[in-house]
């Protein structure tokens, strides 16, 4: 079985508007989430974190995670290890904005995060069955 090289990455993302909160997902690697400006609420496995500037969180692997946008804005870097760059700057870039998900974007998301291991577990609001 060929394994894939993993590359560090760490993208700084925003989001200018209070709710927003991307699919439930688990990450292959640990990933680091850093609280540049705003206040977030991290759901991550059984715990939930709220977060201002400053603050960082972590997923280890495999944990499902997911956040809410708090603030009016906020700006926060994520860190991890992933195959592809391209694809994971992909992925924040297709869960920018709050929506709710059609199905095809569920299956147009998981395929963009399957590039990297990803596992997108459920449409954003769903937490992980421990924080519910």
């Amino acid at each position: 079985m060929k394994t894939s090289t993993r590359y560090p990455v760490c993208l700084e993302r925003a989001a200018r508007g209070r709710g927003l909160m991307p699919p439930l997902q688990a990450h292959p690697a640990r990933t680091t989430y850093s609280v540049v400006d705003g206040s977030i609420t991290f759901f991550v496995g059984g715990r939930v974190v709220q977060a201002e500037t400053g603050a960082s969180v972590v997923a280890d692997a495999g944990v499902p995670h997911t956040f809410r946008i708090e603030s009016n804005g906020a700006r926060w870097r994520v860190a991890t290890d992933v195959v592809s760059i391209a694809r994971f700057d992909d992925l924040g870039r297709a869960l920018a904005y709050p929506c709710a998900m059609t199905d095809q974007d569920t299956a147009t998301v998981s395929a963009i995060a399957a590039a990297n291991g990803i596992r997108v577990l459920g449409s954003p609001g769903l937490l992980p069955a421990a924080a519910a």
